[in-house]
């Protein structure tokens, strides 16, 4: 693909960058390079090849669980409204 002088600049302007007009031609170029290694991408076959979901093939290492803080019986009950008998207690749902 061969963009001119007049869409490059259009593309500066739109992305905000700031330009040297004596710079056009090099950005042209540039651009030209880039859209050309897309244009070599969308050639190579891919038909049979598995998504990579990872570049390790490491597991993932789970981290030790520490008990960081025990939850006594008498913190957790402090919140509910009725207990009995070390159990909460709920109303009757069922006849």
């Amino acid at each position: 693909m061969d963009n001119n002088r007049a869409e490059v600049k259009k593309i500066m302007q739109l992305a905000s960058l700031s330009f040297v007009e004596d710079d056009l031609a090099q950005y042209q170029k540039d651009l030209n390079n880039i859209i050309d290694l897309f244009d070599k991408l969308k050639e190579v076959k891919t038909d049979g090849v598995e998504p990579l979901l990872n570049t390790l093939d490491d597991d993932l290492r789970l981290r030790e669980d520490l008990i960081i803080k025990e939850n006594s019986r008498e913190d957790i009950f402090k919140n509910a409204p009725k207990s009995k008998y070390g159990f909460f207690t709920v109303p009757k749902m069922i006849e």
